[in-house]
Order: structure tokens, then sequence, then C-alpha cells
């Protein structure tokens, strides 16, 4: 049911109630009204993004069934349009297709309910779990679960083993994100030699950039703002091609779009695991993807959980196209040929030996 768990990832507030009247069969088409009164107040990009949009859910008390209709949304968020499709006497903003989904049982319905949770605050998975949910769903990110020495901890710096433990207290299966990029350090604070226009690759430095090791290293301001534009940088900087040593320069692989004058301080960290080159399933930075994946999910095993871990977040995601190293460029190189998403990833874990009740996603 992945229109429903859209639904619930992006109303929340509305799933809740939804799936108290859904547990005590009282629902009714008025909710809806809410609903679409909370989609005005929605992005444009959380829609796009997320590309479904739940437009309805109709409780039919004759077969004790629930059917529902999902809208691909291409017109941003909810407005007042008066000229658009209606559906079921509802009306569907900015539709390009409809799709009609075959009915299923309550039961069915409310066995397949989950919510995206911090994995810090017992107190929502409580709330999940008292509004009927089954699986929560919460990220647990690579760089936050290995160390740069290759360590594995699920208590590294954020808690996760508190929350498959509550997820065994309440009887809930996780539904754990293995979000890239993975381990990362910052190697060095960088002073702007001579100012650089916005539309240049190349970054003169006063420190020595000996040890800045390409393609481990990125780069960003002190203060963590970008240097490049969207779609080429990931949340730890933009790639850094080359190394000048002769020139104390650095060299970029996409162009800035700022300026940054003489003086400017700039981060550089450096990754455990260099950017997917390619899709072949043998490259280094895929396996050591796919070994943080079988972590976690030995993880939710140990607990004696039936769980999922999560391989995709939203590819290709603009803040981090570590999966395709090609999107770092304004032209790249003709040796890299990633794409995201990446079927490397799948490829080199679908032979694993995974835990019993246990799987990818």
């Amino acid at each position: 049911m992945p229109g429903g768990l859209f639904f619930l990832t992006i109303f929340p507030g509305h799933a809740l109630r939804l799936i108290r009247l859904l547990v005590q069969e009282q629902i009714k088409p008025l909710w809806t009204k809410e609903v679409w009164k909370t989609t005005k107040k929605t992005s444009p990009r959380t829609c796009l993004s997320i590309s479904l949009l739940l437009s309805m859910l109709i409780w039919n008390t004759a077969e004790a069934q629930i059917s529902w209709t999902i809208a691909f949304e291409f017109g941003g968020g909810m407005s007042n349009h008066s000229d658009v499709p209606t559906v079921n006497n509802f009306t569907v903003a900015g539709t390009a297709t409809v799709e009609y989904m075959p009915a299923v049982s309550a039961v069915q319905f409310k066995d397949g309910l989950g919510f995206n949770v911090n994995p810090r605050n017992r107190w929502e998975l409580e709330m999940a779990k008292n509004a009927g949910a089954t699986e929560v769903r919460f990220q647990a990110s690579w760089e936050r679960v290995e160390d740069m020495d290759g360590v594995y901890s699920m208590m590294r710096t954020i808690d996760y083993n508190s929350a498959l433990n509550w997820c065994v207290e309440l009887g809930l299966q996780p539904l754990i994100i293995a979000a890239y990029a993975g381990p990362r350090e910052n190697i060095g604070t960088f002073t702007v030699a001579a100012t650089v226009p916005g539309g240049s690759t190349n970054i003169s430095l006063l420190e020595s950039v000996g040890y800045i090791n390409p393609p481990y290293c990125h780069i960003l301001k002190s203060d963590g703002s970008q240097i490049v534009p969207t779609g080429k940088w990931g949340y730890y900087g933009a790639l850094i091609h080359s190394v000048d040593n002769q020139n104390n320069s650095i060299n970029l692989a996409a162009s800035t779009n700022v300026t940054l004058p003489a003086g400017t301080k700039l981060i550089v960290n450096r990754l455990r695991y260099d950017s997917c080159p390619t899709c072949d399933p043998c490259n280094s930075s895929i396996q050591a993807y796919g070994n943080y994946a079988k972590y976690i999910a030995s993880e939710i095993a140990n607990k004696s959980l039936t769980g999922r871990v999560e391989l995709w977040n939203e590819p290709p995601w603009a803040h981090d196209p570590w999966d395709n190293r090609r999107s770092f460029y304004d032209v790249a190189p003709v040796e890299l040929t990633s794409k995201s998403p990446n079927p490397g990833f799948a490829q080199n874990l679908k032979s694993a030996s995974l835990p019993p009740n246990v799987r990818f996603n």
C-alpha cells in the first residue's frame, strides 16, 4: 500500500485521526475536507518530491472495504482550483493522471500502516502504536553508524539501539533507511588566497593542499554554506576534482555559483568511501554501502524483530549524489558511468544472506 504510506508521511497529524477512525470503523468522507485544507499549506517541493498525493479515502460500510484514489500531483501545492477535474465529487488539484486502486479489506489496510518517527523519541513510537500502526520508519545514517576506522555501532552518535528496543517493547516493525554518504572527517580549514568570481572551478589557497586527496575530498564554506549549485554538492560540500600542488590550488568538479573573496574560510571534508564512479557491484564504495546495509539488517535480527532496510531514499537526491559521481560535475569525465538510482547497490546485495524476518526494500 504505497499510497497509504506516503499519505502518513506527509500528513501524520491527520493520519493519526484516520487510523483511530479506521479501527473504530467510523471513517466518513467528511474528513477529506480537512486533508484538502492541510494540503493548501504543503509546499510544491513536498508534493513534487513525493510525487504521490493521497486524494481521498472512502469508507464503504456495506462491503467493509476501503477504496482509495491516488492522484499524481504535478501542479504544486493545493490552492483554489475551480476548473480542475473532480473524482467522486472531490476536487483533485493539478491532476495529470488519476489511477484507481483496487479495494482492500479494512484489516489489510490497518496492518500496513506505519509512521516516520524520530528514533530519539520514545513517545513518537508510542503514539504510532496507540494509533494502530504496525511499522515505524526512521533513518540510521551511515556516518552515524560507522566511524572513519570502519567500526560499526548503533550507539555511536544517536542511540538507535534504544529505538530498536522500543520496537521490541511496543510490538512494532522497524523500517530503517540506510542513507549514504558514509563516514567522513574534517581535515582542515583553508583560506582563499585571491578572490574567486562565480563561475570558476579553480581556487587558490594559502594553506598547503598536499594532503587533500581527490576524489575523497569535498569543500564548502566554514559556515556550512555551499559554493556550487544545488545538485552538484553533497551535505559535505562540492567535489574536489584535482589538486595543483605547484600553484597550491584545487580544481572543482563544478563551477562556483558564488563569489569567494580573498580571505574566505573553507572547510575540506574527507569521506572514508569515495562517491560511486560506476554501477559495478564490485566497486569498493558500493560494497562498503552493502556492508553497512547488512549491518543494519543484522541489528534488527539481533533484537528478534521483523523489519526492513530501505536501500534508496528518494533517488536521485539533489542534496547528496554520492551514489552517482557524475552528478557532482558540470561535465563528467567519460570514465564515470554511474547513474542514480545506482543499480549496483541491488546487484551487490541480491545474493546477500539475510537474517530471518529481515529484508531489503
